[in-house]
């Protein structure tokens, strides 16, 4: 079980990561209480309590969380465990997204053409990072002024079409009246 991407995941994530999966498990995914992803995990979480918050010392056999789970055979843990990754990964990205909020906030508001709103996060977020040095506030402020660059990108009137039917026509009159000259 040590060699699965759920492992090469969950280990990547700290103490606080771990235990809030749980709660994103429970009411975010729409599982129940009874579902045996929330049984796979649970059996997981206690074997990485047990080991002191350590997934390295951790004791996760496949067979023995399949004896413990009862009831499941080999191509459904295999399901579960699809499931269970799934599951993981969107809290990854929900982990990603809670970091780069006001970053997903503002291509909200450039999508939606909502410049007012824009600005105010756009001002508190410059705020924010008006005295920080580092790699990522140099990224926060990328990621700000692309947002406002797309918005103000947005904002410019786009040229109508030609309209060939039009000029055709336009043409035709010109030269008739060229004819009648």
């Amino acid at each position: 079980m040590k060699s699965t991407k759920i492992f090469e995941l969950l280990s990547i994530m700290s103490k606080s990561e771990v235990l809030g999966f749980e709660v994103y498990l429970k009411h975010f995914t729409g599982t129940r209480d009874d579902n045996k992803g929330i049984q796979l995990f649970e059996k997981l979480k206690t074997a990485y309590t047990k080991a002191d918050y350590n997934w390295k010392k951790a004791n996760i056999e496949k067979e023995k969380i399949i004896k413990q789970l009862k009831g499941t055979e080999n191509i459904a843990f295999r399901k579960l465990c699809s499931e269970l990754l799934s599951n993981i990964e969107g809290y990854c990205s929900f982990l990603q997204m809670k970091k780069e909020k006001n970053n997903y906030l503002q291509k909200f508001c450039v999508d939606r053409n909502r410049e007012d709103y824009f600005q105010k996060v756009f001002n508190e977020e410059t705020r924010k990072i008006k005295g920080i040095v580092g790699m990522d506030a140099l990224k926060t402020k990328s990621d700000l002024w692309e947002n406002q660059w797309l918005l103000e990108f947005k904002s410019i009137p786009k040229k109508p079409k030609t309209d060939f039917k039009q000029l055709y026509l336009s043409f035709a009159e010109f030269s008739n009246i060229k004819k009648l000259q």
